[in-house]
């Protein structure tokens, strides 16, 4: 078994068992977002953690949706898609699964498929081309390929983040 695989396996588990403890914390989170936003550090936390699958304007990589509009939904409505990805997914960016004759699994969205091939493009925006003889199973995943942050970011972490994106 592959690292990726083992990895996959990990994040997956770590995405069900942490949903509850997020949901449970979510009014300290949108609490939080009273607070006036340090815009800087949420410009920080974005280059860190959200650009590698992310864009606004010229930062970051589109793997997920591009933010540049995110500033028209309500602050409530973006720490929700910012700690529970799975909630929502938005169309064209659900997740899939290839698990390959060799049993390695690897996650990706879905950016083409032909007769002979498909490619996903994983986090970091790296595109990963299987050929059909080479997959033995896709399917599409319940599960977002972002991580839930609720774990790894602060209710003012989100905030700045937000604050940032809307500035």
């Amino acid at each position: 078994r592959s690292d990726n695989h083992v990895r996959f396996k990990i994040e997956t588990k770590l995405a069900k068992s942490s949903s509850t403890d997020i949901e449970k914390a979510y009014p300290e989170f949108v609490r939080g977002l009273q607070k006036k936003p340090e815009i800087e550090k949420g410009e920080m936390l974005f280059k860190q953690i959200c650009a590698t699958c992310h864009k606004v304007n010229d930062i970051g990589i589109t793997v997920g949706p591009d933010l540049k509009n995110a500033y028209k939904n309500a602050d409530e409505t973006f720490l929700r898609n910012i700690l529970f990805p799975s909630e929502r997914i938005a169309s064209g960016y659900d997740t899939y699964i290839i698990t390959t004759n060799s049993e390695n699994k690897y996650a990706g969205i879905l950016v083409s498929e032909s007769a002979n091939s498909v490619i996903v493009r994983q986090a970091g925006g790296i595109d990963k081309t299987f050929l059909r003889k080479e997959i033995k199973q896709m399917t599409r995943s319940e599960t977002s390929i972002m991580p839930a942050f609720g774990t790894m970011l602060t209710p003012n972490d989100c905030a700045n983040i937000i604050g940032w994106i809307k500035a």
